[in-house]
């Protein structure tokens, strides 16, 4: 198959937020697919350059705001109509596409298979960070107008696949789930002790652990509160917290372990997304607290969730969608609910119980159903699957 394959997001450089982008073309590729990989670069020329192997179609941006998106939508068509013109694709497929209205346009003009991929709901986050109401009211009115003409959309989690037929009208049959993924063979189990001893995370306890941003939604806050309200976990428990947010929440979290001097928590700081697997190999247990606000509607597919269980850790987290119903399936951690610092800390007493071996077992059915569900092997034969029935 031949895919036109596009983001409007800055992925000129691969970071966490694009990670995601560059492991599912690489599956596709791999696959023995064709892709012609288009995004946006903020300079005033634009080119091909390869990135992690895959070779990527840059068009000048200019710069960040209202007129490079304009310059770049409209550089786009006209690339996107050349390559439709003298190399038409199979299909287009647009990841983020609720605000890239260029892949629709020469899609319908020249009927090509447009597909979208939705990975939240940009009204509700365009809210939630104040934004224009103007510009929110210009995004609802496009996509009412946009969303139904697409072949597909693709959808990660089934609260976002609802909420789009709830909000859109756009019919369930229309709309798939594939969720996020991760790439097992670099997120593979290693030795505990050697990556202690590595990284300077020596512990006789168990050793707890999140990877990540700090942000509220990540449930952070009510793990701070846990520690300082049962001091009991303090004595089963270190806690390392890996990334950054570097605002006041991240400020208000480090106050808190400076006040309840909670000595047996630190802060280890960002690291490289090519780190990730070394550290996660010092956990006993992974975390992923998430909080009911942002999450419980649309539910969750978190990249981080599926790193855990890659590395063959189990994982305590919330029952917020998406999230319980990977835990459960796998076998491989314990729930609490969400906002609770009171079931947080009595779930992780209880795990507190669990022997080696049996965090070892749960660790390995975890990584079994990572690669058997959520490798990014298996997520590509599924999207593929999905645009050859669709069309």
């Amino acid at each position: 198959m031949n895919l036109l394959y596009i983001t409007d997001g800055d992925i000129s450089k691969v970071k966490n937020a694009s990670s995601h982008f560059f492991a599912m073309a690489q599956a596709l590729q791999d696959l023995g697919h064709r892709l012609t990989i288009v995004a946006p670069i903020y300079a005033l020329t634009g080119g091909t350059k390869q990135i992690n192997g895959l070779n990527v179609r840059f068009l000048p941006s200019i710069t960040k705001g209202i007129v490079g998106y304009a310059f770049f939508q409209a550089y786009q068509t006209l690339y996107l109509t050349w390559r439709c013109l003298f190399k038409r694709p199979d299909a287009i497929y647009a990841r983020s596409g609720f605000t890239n209205f260029a892949p629709l346009l020469v899609a319908k003009l020249f009927r090509v298979p447009h597909f979208m991929e939705i990975n939240g709901l940009i009204e509700d986050e365009f809210e939630a960070r104040g934004k224009s109401r103007h510009i929110i009211n210009l995004i609802q009115r496009w996509n009412r107008f946009a969303l139904p003409k697409a072949t597909a959309l693709v959808a990660v989690t089934e609260g976002i696949k609802n909420e789009l037929n709830k909000r859109k009208g756009i019919p369930l049959d229309r709309i798939h789930v594939i969720p996020n993924g991760t790439d097992t063979q670099r997120f593979q189990s290693m030795d505990k002790s050697t990556s202690r001893v590595a990284l300077g995370l020596e512990t006789s306890k168990k050793q707890l652990g999140f990877v990540g941003t700090f942000r509220k939604w990540q449930g952070l806050h009510i793990l701070m509160e846990a520690f300082k309200d049962y001091p009991e976990l303090s004595e089963h428990y270190d806690l390392v917290l890996v990334g950054d947010s570097g605002d006041s929440y991240e400020a208000a979290l480090r106050q808190v372990v400076s006040d309840n001097k909670l000595t047996n928590i630190q802060f280890y700081g960002r690291i490289d997304h090519d780190d990730i697997p070394s550290v996660i190999a010092t956990f006993d247990i992974c975390l992923a607290p998430f909080i009911r606000e942002r999450n419980e509607v649309i539910g969750l597919s978190p990249l981080k969730l599926f790193e855990y269980l890659s590395c063959a850790r189990p994982v305590l987290s919330t029952k917020i969608p998406g999230v319980q119903s990977v835990i459960e399936r796998s076998c491989s951690g314990w729930l609490c609910e969400p906002d609770s610092a009171q079931s947080l800390a009595e779930t992780l007493l209880e795990a507190a119980k669990t022997t080696d071996a049996d965090l070892s077992n749960m660790g390995a059915k975890g990584r079994d159903y990572c690669i058997n569900h959520h490798s990014w092997k298996a997520l590509a034969t599924q999207l593929v699957t999905t645009i050859h029935e669709s069309v």
